[in-house]
């Protein structure tokens, strides 16, 4: 090709020169110049004809060496083939057994090989077939033998004897021998077809440079450029200088022909094998029922006349197997370069297209608005497979080619390994930079939507038209902008909540801190508040040891002064006056009930062996339903207090109470001792003085209020001891006069009155409250406990209010 395209060269450097000599004016030369012109011609065609022997001697040994490339490689693939076959037959070969006492061995029925382990390549689904028996699925008799070739189910092979029904595993010598001959003879046939194509290939070659030659030959009869490009015209003398050129050229022109009907004749009978093939044609078909399938395919009239349809139907018949596979090789690699053709199509007309798209958008940008003056426009360059391979998709081209049969012809996985092989990497490359343009958009879109504020809360429709104005907006595709600011919405929503959830987490753990923290300072100042008022109660307890005597030393004055001297401050520490006071208040009242309770049982144990007969002989029940004791029975003790005082004076547990409590506790103590526990059960405040309810005498006793009590009007207030009507003390119980025996209790308090009215119950606090027991005492302290914890949560609840309102300034 490179001769031909130096020769073409030459001959146009000869025409242009003859042309510049017709132009100058020179004459061409005379007689003796066409000559001249005629010998240089033919000494040219000599030399073309040198060449050309020398091409088709360098084409055949070209030929020559592919052949030898082919017949290497194709004994190559025989002799693996071969190695695979023989190996594959010899691991077939292995069968798996169970001996007598069950263990597996293993079995070669072509080298009579036994082996217990299990040989090279034998997998567990071999294994698995130990206990199976053989399954025949296929039988192919051996030819010029009565042995028959039977196939398993698990692709075991075995022989069968017809004549003599012996099976055996092993390959019998007869069916040895006519298998090594069948081999033989497919070797020979295969490299007959080899040969048969290879010299076909070499004519087909033969006849092309032919045929080139030919057409060289025509343009140098018809005229051509001679030497110095002078111009040569075919004369009369041409046919005798020139004979033997043309009679070359005709013989080259027939043989061309001849090969180019060969070619034809060929493939019309491979298209119609495929025919064959396509209907499903077996070896053991017949032409005669065959003959109605074909004829209504156009393929069936591309061979002339019936002999060589039935010529070819036969040949395929004998070959079936290897002709379906070269014949399915055959159209899977037309299908394959019909395709390849069609992907060059398609980019070519594409590379067009954005020529003719690039061309359009210079022309309009070479022009200004104003004045359609041409501008600078820089020159991107050709375009190159690369441009276009970005577009090259399948969606595309199916949608421009779908129609065209080279597309429909190839199978869907075909075309897409045909396309990535061809525009593999281009589309990788352009798929790689578009993805990059579009993350570095995606990245500046994003930087423009926190410029701009959106935050998790912002909203496509409103956004929109603030940020339509940026470059930066527009760079994005316009499918793509709304996915990129919802997701970008999300995000911030997300880090918003983040932030939220961690800044309250925060508040939380210092809240809790601080509550922690509250909490041990308070337990500290509950446990700190428990010592102090566990000292001062030592304090107490150490200080006042006996119950008040007077309203003197119940007055918190007095006392307070005193337990302020104490050299450890313990009523310092404790710091609620009000509370210290409490404190010394119950301390004095459970002194006054310790000392009530020791007088009541000194009474018992004292008085109560004076009844006559024991206690135990007097009724029990309520005093107002029980029949009052004989007026003679009891003894003076239990009957008047000074008897009782006087005999009992100089117990200490008579001395402890206060002198103003215990004629009424004498009365209570007598009264259990004469109606039982029950009576007293109703209660001091709910009870009358036996005093009032036994026979009238007057106790010898002092008409005086007792010392100290009148004198306190504050104290006499303050504890109920003022009388309602005068301004005096209450005249004690003793002081009266008991009416007769026998009247009711409510008819006794009348009496002891003056009137017909009921006295006033007794006073809630006598000395400090003494009448009230201690029960009601602990009640009252809780209640007033209770009331101040109240209040302290209170405080705490407003300080903690006030916190939270400092955080959230």
């Amino acid at each position: 090709q490179q001769q031909q395209q130096q020769q073409q060269d030459q001959e146009q450097e000869q025409q242009h020169g003859a042309y510049a000599a017709e132009e100058d004016g020179v004459e061409p030369a005379g007689t003796e110049a066409e000559e001249q012109a005629a010998l240089m011609q033919e000494a040219h065609a000599e030399e073309q004809r040198a060449r050309a022997e020398a091409q088709q001697r360098e084409a055949e040994e070209q030929a020559a060496r592919q052949i030898e490339a082919e017949q290497a490689a194709a004994a190559a693939a025989k002799a693996k083939r071969e190695a695979e076959e023989e190996e594959k037959r010899i691991l077939q070969a292995w069968t798996a057994h169970k001996a007598d006492d069950g263990l597996v061995y293993y079995f070669n029925t072509l080298t009579n090989e036994s082996r217990w382990d299990p040989p090279p390549g034998w997998s567990e689904d071999m294994a698995a077939k130990v206990d199976k028996e053989p399954v025949p699925i296929s039988s192919e008799p051996i030819p010029d033998t009565v042995w028959s070739e039977v196939k398993c189910e698990d692709d075991r092979v075995y022989f069968f004897n017809s004549e003599t029904e012996e099976a055996s595993w092993t390959v019998p010598p007869e069916v040895a021998t006519v298998k090594a001959r069948l081999a033989e003879e497919r070797e020979k046939r295969e490299a007959a077809e080899r040969a048969e194509r290879a010299a076909a290939a070499e004519e087909t070659r033969r006849k092309q440079f032919a045929q080139v030659m030919a057409q060289r030959q025509r343009m140098n009869n018809t005229g051509g450029f001679g030497v110095h490009g002078q111009v040569i015209r075919a004369g009369a003398g041409g046919h005798g200088a020139h004979g033997r050129g043309q009679g070359n050229v005709r013989s080259a022109l027939a043989v061309a022909e001849r090969a180019g009907a060969e070619r034809a004749r060929q493939a019309n009978i491979q298209r119609f094998k495929e025919l064959l093939m396509d209907k499903g044609v077996t070896p053991f078909s017949r032409w005669e029922r065959e003959v109605p399938k074909l004829e209504s395919d156009p393929r069936y009239k591309l061979l002339p006349n019936l002999k060589e349809r039935r010529a070819a139907f036969d040949d395929f018949c004998k070959n079936v197997a290897a002709e379906q596979k070269a014949l399915k090789e055959s159209r899977a690699q037309r299908v394959r370069n019909a395709f390849m053709d069609l992907l060059e199509e398609a980019v070519e007309l594409e590379v067009r297209l954005l020529t003719a798209n690039r061309e359009e958008e210079h022309a309009k940008q070479a022009k200004k608005e104003d004045g359609m003056v041409e501008m600078e426009i820089e020159d991107q360059g050709p375009v190159t497979e690369a441009d276009v391979a970005g577009a090259l998709t399948m969606e595309a081209l199916e949608k421009y080619w779908g129609n065209d049969e080279r597309w429909k012809e190839a199978p869907p996985e075909l075309r897409t390994q045909l396309l990535r092989e061809r525009f593999g990497g281009a589309q990788a490359a352009a798929d790689e930079a578009c993805q990059y343009r579009a993350h570095i958009a995606a990245e500046a879109f994003k930087q423009l939507l926190v410029d701009t504020g959106i935050n998790g809360s912002s909203s496509w429709t409103v956004e929109k038209e603030n940020l339509a104005s940026d470059p930066r907006f527009k760079a994005v595709e316009k499918g793509n902008r709304e996915g990129l600011f919802r997701a970008f919405v999300e995000q911030a929503g997300r880090l918003e909540k983040r932030e939220a959830e961690e800044r309250q987490a925060k508040e939380n753990a210092t809240r809790r801190l601080e509550s922690v923290a509250r909490e041990a300072r308070e337990r500290q100042l509950k446990a700190a508040h428990a010592d102090n008022l566990a000292a001062y109660s030592a304090l107490l307890a150490e200080t006042i040891r006996e119950p008040p005597s007077d309203a003197a030393s119940m007055r918190w004055v007095n006392v307070s002064a005193r337990l302020a001297k104490d050299p450890q401050r313990r009523l310092q520490a404790l710091g609620d006056e009000r509370e210290a006071e409490e404190v010394f208040r119950r301390h004095c009242y459970g002194l006054l009930e310790r000392a009530r309770t020791a007088f009541r049982e000194l009474v018992t144990e004292k008085l109560g062996p004076l009844v006559p007969g024991g206690a135990a002989t007097l009724p029990r029940g309520d005093p107002a339903q029980r029949p009052p004791p004989s007026r003679h029975s009891l003894p003076e003790p239990l009957r008047f207090f000074p008897s009782a005082a006087q005999m009992l004076s100089a117990e200490p547990r008579w001395q402890r109470l206060p002198e103003d409590q215990r004629d009424r506790e004498w009365s209570y103590a007598v009264e259990d001792i004469l109606f039982g526990p029950r009576a007293s059960a109703l209660g001091d405040a709910a009870r009358v003085p036996l005093s009032s309810a036994l026979p009238a005498r007057l106790i010898t006793s002092t008409t005086e209020a007792p010392t100290g009590i009148s004198q306190d009007p504050a104290y006499l207030r303050e504890y109920g001891l003022a009388s309602k009507g005068g301004g005096g003390v209450a005249e004690p119980a003793a002081m009266r006069p008991a009416p007769e025996l026998g009247a009711s209790a409510s008819a006794a308090a009348a009496a002891a009155t003056g009137g017909g009215r009921l006295p006033p119950p007794p006073p809630l606090s006598e000395l400090g409250r003494g009448v009230e027991g201690s029960a009601s005492l602990r009640d009252r302290d809780r209640e007033r406990e209770r009331e101040r914890e109240k209040e302290r949560e209170r405080e705490r609840e407003k300080e903690r209010e006030r916190e939270r309102e400092k955080e959230r300034e």
